[in-house]
This record gives C-alpha cells, sequence and structure tokens, in this order.
C-alpha cells in the first residue's frame, strides 16, 4: 500500500492535465489541439477533482505558476509540438475520467504507458521552467514517483490522494489573494468559446472601435484596464474568466503575422510586500524580473502606471526574441504584462540596434501606451 506521500502525486498528474488542458484552449495557433471530449474533462474538474481537499491545492499550485506555463507552451519553438503531446495525455486520461463520473472508477487500471507518457512530459517542463516551477516539480520527483500508481484502480488512486490530507495545504496558502472559486468550479456545462473578439462566427464579441482611427484601431477593457490594439486582430481569452489572459492573433499578410510567435496580455492584482522598485518587477510568480540576455531596458511612466520594458534574447544561434513590457498601478495593485514573442528578425535590426525596436513594431508600441485605468 502506498504511504501518504506518494498517494499525492495523482493530483499532480490530474493538475497537470489540467493546466495543461488550459494553455491549449488558449494556445493562439492550436485550434487541432483542442479535445474532441472537453465536457467529460469539465465535468471531471468540476464534480470530483475541485470538490477533493488535494485537487484544490495543486490546482492553485499550478495556478501559480501559470507565468511559466505561458511563456513555455506560447513562446517556445517547441511549445505547439508539446501542445500536442498534452491532447494525447488527457486522452489516455479521459476513459478513467468517464468511469469515475459514471460511478465505475474501480473498474479502470493506470498503466504504464499514461505514467511514462506524463513522466516524459513533466521532465521536459522541468528542463525549461523557470526556478519557482523547476523547484515545485523537482520537489515532488524527489518525494513521489509516478509509477506507484501503475496498476491502480482510478477511485483506489483518487482515494488514497485525499486519505488524512494535511489541514494547513489548502488553495489559499497557495494563492492567498485568489478570492474567487478555482478554475471549473463555476464552469457552464458547454465549452466555452475561445474567441472572445474577432470576426468568426464562434467569437464572442465583434471589435469595438476606436473613435478616430478610420477602423484600423479597436479597444478592450479587463478589469478596468483599457487598451488598444489593431483591429483586424483577433483576441483570445483563456476559457477561465478568472484568469484574466489574452493571446492575439495577428491578420493574415500582417508583418506581426510574419515575425512574431505569439502576442500575450495579463492582467492580474498583485501585492508587492515592501518597497518597489519599478524597473525591477517581471511577469513571474513572485513579480521579479527574470530575463536573460538583455538587450534593451526603459523606464515606462504611463498616466496610471509605471514599470519597464525589456527587450531580451533567449539562447542559441537562433534566438526567440521578445519584447516584454511590465507596468503596475500600486493604488489597485493592479499589473499588466504585454508581450511579443519575436520569431523571425527579418533584418536582423534587432540584434544590432535594439533601439528600434518601436520603429519596426509600431503596433506593440502603440499598444503599451494606450494602457490605462478606465474608472467604472
Amino acid at each position: 500500500m502506498l504511504n501518504l506521500k506518494n498517494r499525492k502525486k495523482l493530483i499532480i498528474v490530474i493538475g497537470v492535465v489540467f493546466v495543461s488542458l488550459f494553455f491549449m484552449l488558449s494556445a493562439p495557433k492550436s485550434v487541432g489541439a483542442v479535445l474532441g471530449d472537453k465536457q467529460t474533462f469539465d465535468d471531471f474538474m468540476r464534480n470530483i477533482v475541485l470538490k477533493s481537499p488535494a485537487g484544490n491545492y495543486y490546482v492553485a499550485l499550478l495556478m501559480s505558476n501559470q507565468n511559466d506555463f505561458g511563456r513555455i507552451y506560447f513562446a517556445r519553438p517547441d511549445g505547439l509540438e508539446h501542445l500536442e503531446k498534452l491532447k494525447r495525455i488527457i486522452d489516455l486520461f479521459l476513459p478513467g475520467m468517464r468511469a469515475m463520473l459514471d460511478g465505475r472508477g474501480d473498474t479502470v487500471y493506470i498503466t504504464q504507458e499514461q505514467m511514462d507518457s506524463v513522466q516524459a512530459e513533466i521532465d521536459w517542463l522541468s528542463s525549461v521552467a523557470e526556478a519557482p516551477l523547476r523547484e515545485d516539480i523537482e520537489k515532488e520527483e524527489q518525494r513521489f514517483p509516478l509509477n506507484n500508481f501503475v496498476g491502480m484502480t482510478m477511485n483506489e488512486a483518487f482515494d488514497f490522494v485525499n486519505a488524512d490530507w494535511p489541514a494547513e495545504l489548502t488553495a489559499e496558502s497557495v494563492l492567498p489573494l485568489v478570492s474567487t472559486p478555482l478554475p471549473y468550479a463555476t464552469v457552464p456545462a458547454h465549452p466555452m468559446p475561445i474567441c472572445k473578439i474577432g470576426n468568426a462566427p464562434d467569437c464572442l464579441h465583434p471589435a469595438s472601435l476606436v473613435d478616430d482611427s478610420n477602423g484600423l484601431w479597436a479597444y478592450d477593457i479587463v478589469d478596468n484596464v483599457y487598451f488598444e490594439y489593431p483591429s483586424a486582430w483577433t483576441v483570445n481569452q483563456s476559457p477561465n474568466p478568472e484568469i484574466l489572459l489574452l493571446t492575439f492573433i495577428p491578420s493574415s499578410g500582417s508583418f506581426e503575422e510574419a515575425t512574431t510567435r505569439g502576442i500575450f496580455l495579463g492582467v492580474q492584482h498583485f501585492i508587492f510586500p515592501g518597497e518597489i522598485n519599478y524597473d525591477e518587477i517581471g511577469c513571474t510568480s513572485d513579480g521579479s524580473a527574470s530575463q536573460p540576455n538583455v538587450l534593451l531596458h526603459e523606464s515606462i511612466n504611463l498616466p496610471d502606471f509605471k514599470g519597464h520594458k525589456t527587450l531580451w534574447k533567449e539562447d542559441g544561434s537562433a534566438p526567440t526574441i521578445y519584447i516584454e513590457s511590465v507596468v503596475y498601478n500600486a493604488d489597485r495593485q493592479l499589473m499588466v504584462c504585454w508581450i511579443t514573442a519575436i520569431d523571425n528578425d527579418v533584418t536582423g535590426e534587432l540584434l544590432t540596434n535594439p533601439e528600434s525596436v518601436d520603429e519596426i513594431f509600431p503596433n506593440i508600441q502603440r499598444t503599451l501606451e494606450s494602457i490605462e485605468i478606465l474608472d467604472e
């Protein structure tokens, strides 16, 4: 029989699968990776996982690393490949999820194939993660080997995980600022559309045009944060409305479509424990900046926000280059992250003359300059 420490690992697996689904549905170019049976997954998360103390804790733990998940799956050149792998992992677990929902969880066994697939993805994730996420993964890896669950039924594993769960390990202990239910606690019975703003039939809204822009610019408001963007772009939202992350799909034939791998805007409530150094804040779980190979660093002073813009690159001969702007409003305790992952430095200008970034990407700069608080 497994000891208590080993019992916890299955919920980490379920949590990884959950977070993976979130990023699959949010990724700008991963329509083919969306699950064919998202309904089962929704029901499983809402009716089983998030009704357990362990489920809430581990999902919150993974949510606390959501910025790093976004960087890994949205911006890396191999991100979409791993989104497809995650789809296949989730598909392996769907029969067990259906069985538990139908009261047949004692008839479906966890297989070596399932654990090997999850282990491979976790190994890759750890190799590319930032320190907080990597440390969380390594801590669990050292203590709870996945192979302990091979041969157990879904019911056995789930019951073992939640037996004698420590009272201090709660979602609030990981995400103390979360005042709303965790993902899937209030998910509607039907799958939520991915497209928030655009011209496709499944988009929630058409673009709201900016006055005197000749129809070229649109605006949106997220948690009282106003910003503008090119009206021909499509805006996707995360499937969970409590996660304020948008992805932008540039229009076909545009310069941004040819040169960028991902464009993202996130809004989050964040409390800095001490004095704020606006030139060192970042879109990480602890609010600190962590960009290697900095090419350009500039302070930002907007009417409602202060922060900085950093142009930085990954290692390698053909690195991805990032325009990462982070601004913060201390009165509202609101942080906005505006990130562009550049896949193709078509002229080589960014590496040789990083000060030209605003001229090369004027739309990205205009969006940054438009960010402001819109009071109700």
